[in-house]
This record gives structure tokens, sequence and C-alpha cells, in this order.
């Protein structure tokens, strides 16, 4: 119980941050989702936790490999221009930074961070 409640209270820094933050365990489902993550995604944590990443943004090769190097490997890597396709919405072009972590549950920290903008900005 005490290893829980020091997850939660480590967990709650990443609640403040701006950028999307999603933590996933070994079997790539989700144990944590921030409100910035919340919000990019159109999802609540209940309704996603414990649910496979895959569900959420589908399967973009490149994130896929990269989740895979970074568990077998404990490699840092990010991606660049990941198109994420969503239900019934546009899809969504981000950057992704993967992180092996160890936390309790935890195996991997995702960082999303949407480039729509920097797109637009660009063809114009």
């Amino acid at each position: 119980m005490n290893e829980r409640k020091e997850t939660e209270s480590g967990l709650a820094g990443l609640d403040l941050l701006s950028s999307a933050v999603i933590l996933l365990d070994g079997e790539l489902r989700i144990r944590h989702c921030n409100p910035a993550a919340e919000n990019l995604f159109a999802v609540s944590q209940r309704t996603c936790l414990g649910q496979p990443l895959a569900q959420l943004l589908g399967s973009p090769p490149a994130l896929m490999k990269a989740l895979d190097n970074a568990l077998a490997n404990r490699w840092s890597y990010t991606g660049h221009d990941i198109l994420v396709a969503r239900a019934q919405a546009e899809p969504l072009h981000l950057d992704c930074t993967v992180t092996p972590v160890d936390l309790p549950g935890a195996k991997l920290l995702l960082e999303f961070r949407p480039i729509d903008q920097q797109l637009r900005a660009a063809r114009e």
C-alpha cells in the first residue's frame, strides 16, 4: 500500500506538465495518462487505464518499433511526425519521446507534442 501511495505521489508531477504524458507497462497497456494527454487524445484516464496503447493510438509502425526497442534494449527514442489516426476526428501529427523508466507497474514513459501548427506554417 505504501508503494502505491509513493507511486501516485510521484506521478502527481506528471499531471502538472503541459505536454501529454502516458505511462505504459511491459505489455504496452496504459498505466497513467496525464490531463494534457486526456485533452490531446480526447479520452479520460478512467476509460483508458489498463487498455492497450494501440486501442488509443492505433499502431503507427515507427512508434511500435520504438516501444519494442525501448523495452528490449532500454533505449530512449524520439520520433518525429508520427501520424495517429483517431476515430471520428482528424488525425494528429505528433512528435513522441519514449523513455524507459523503473516505476512500479510502469516500464515506459511516452511524451507527445502536437506539431500540426508547425506543419501548417511550413506549408504556407
